[in-house]
């Protein structure tokens, strides 16, 4: 519950803060497994903080838009999806390519692990495996 709370004071603290700028929106947060750091998506890139003093880094400065940070168990990974700027961020796009990719919390070069079909819903469920080595994701097939 202290976590909950921490990490809603984190949000709404960041949500005031940014709010004075031309602002896309917040969205996705996220906590490593100490408590201590939280990962989410702005203005289409990711960025972690430290829930102690609030300071933000940019974690990734692509084309396109990314989303949906998962970090592993271990503490060690953030798994979350990109998309082209053909696909607008507010939409779930179920047949668009879109591509999961996996980059060390620490930063670093984000790797593409697949390119699946989807978007945005597509990993909003607890997506690791407790022992950090596999994830979970739907890829959308079908008719539109």
């Amino acid at each position: 519950m202290k976590r909950l709370s921490l990490l809603l004071s984190f949000c709404f603290t960041t949500i005031l803060l940014f709010s004075q700028s031309n602002t896309y929106f917040l969205s996705n947060p996220t906590l490593t497994p100490d408590g201590q750091t939280v990962i989410f998506a702005y203005e289409g890139d990711l960025w972690k903080a430290n829930i102690n003093d609030g300071n933000a880094t940019r974690l990734t400065a692509m084309q396109g838009y990314e989303t949906s940070p998962r970090v592993s168990p271990d503490g060690k990974w953030i798994a979350f999806i990109s998309f082209p700027n053909t696909i607008q961020p507010n939409d779930h796009p179920a047949l668009k390519r879109v591509m999961l990719r996996l980059m060390p919390v620490s930063g670093g070069a984000p790797r593409v692990l697949t390119y699946l079909y989807g978007g945005q819903g597509t990993i909003n469920v607890p997506s690791w495996s407790p022992d950090s080595q596999r994830i979970a994701f739907v890829s959308y097939i079908g008719r539109e």
